[in-house]
């Protein structure tokens, strides 16, 4: 199937928002039968491993005082 987003970009902005709030629905709605990709898996393992790298993590002050700098 084809959008033309030519015609969606010729909607008001309401109504943007309004097609934009029934696609996430009917995607809500259908979840159980989407299977998400792998690389979104690997991403949040990565990000997990990296949480737990505590060695790096910086306090607010530090992170602020390397950014001023």
């Amino acid at each position: 199937m084809l959008i033309d987003t030519k015609k969606i970009a010729e909607l008001p902005f309401d109504g943007q928002i309004e097609l934009m709030e029934a696609v996430m629905s009917t995607l809500a709605q259908n979840q159980a039968e989407f299977d998400s990709p792998k690389w979104h898996l690997q991403e949040l393992e990565a990000r997990t491993h990296e949480l737990n790298e505590t060695e790096k993590w910086r306090s607010f002050e530090e992170v602020r005082e390397r950014l001023k700098s």
